[in-house]
C-alpha cells in the first residue's frame, strides 16, 4: 500500500508538471468572461527584416507598416499580423497580448541588448492568434514598448464577421527619412 500511494503522488506530480510545462511554453492568458476562455495560442516576433523571406530585403523607407487580422467562426480564432515595425536592430522584441472586457491587448516590447542599441533600425514583424473569441466586433489596442516609455500605439475596432482586414498603420515618409 505505501509503494502504490508513492507511485500515485509520483504521477501526480509529473502530471502537474506536464501541465505546467505546456502552459509555459505556450505563453498563454485566460480571462474567464461571459463567452467563456480565450488563450493566446501564439505570440511570435520575427528577425530583423520580417517573417518571410521576400520581406527580409524591405528597408526601412520603404516599408509600410501594417496590422492585418484574419478571424475563423469555426474555430473561433484572431489572427493578426503586425507587420514592418520600424525598431533598433539592437534591441531584445517580445510580444504578448491578453483579452479583457471584449478588447484585445497586444504588448510589443523592445528593449535594449545586452551591448546596449545599435545605429540601425528595421522592419519587425509580430504575430499573435487567440482562441475563444465569439463576438462580431472586437476592440484591439496596440501598446508598444520601447525602453521604459510605453504609448499607444494603434487602436481600434475590427468586424470579424468580415473574416478579414488589414489597417495600415504608418506610411513610409515621401522623402524616406525616418
Amino acid at each position: 500500500m505505501n509503494i502504490v500511494a508513492k507511485l500515485i503522488g509520483v504521477l501526480l506530480l509529473a502530471a502537474a508538471f506536464i501541465i505546467t510545462c505546456n502552459r509555459s511554453a505556450v505563453d498563454d492568458n485566460t480571462d474567464d468572461d461571459e463567452t467563456g476562455a480565450v488563450v493566446v495560442s501564439e505570440a511570435l516576433v520575427s528577425e530583423c527584416g520580417g517573417f518571410s523571406a521576400e520581406k527580409s530585403t524591405r528597408s526601412a523607407a520603404d516599408s509600410t507598416e501594417t496590422m492585418t487580422w484574419e478571424y475563423e467562426a469555426s474555430s473561433k480564432t484572431l489572427r493578426f499580423h503586425h507587420a514592418a515595425l520600424m525598431l533598433n536592430c539592437c534591441g531584445v522584441h517580445t510580444v504578448d497580448a491578453w483579452f479583457e472586457d471584449g478588447m484585445v491587448g497586444i504588448e510589443e516590447n523592445d528593449q535594449p541588448a545586452e551591448g546596449g542599441r545599435c545605429k540601425c533600425i528595421c522592419p519587425f514583424d509580430f504575430n499573435v492568434t487567440l482562441t475563444g473569441i465569439e463576438q462580431d466586433s472586437v476592440e484591439v489596442s496596440i501598446l508598444l514598448t520601447i525602453d521604459d516609455d510605453t504609448t499607444e500605439h494603434w487602436t481600434g475596432t475590427i468586424d470579424c464577421a468580415q473574416g478579414s482586414g488589414t489597417v495600415v498603420i504608418k506610411n513610409p515618409p515621401d522623402d524616406g527619412a525616418l
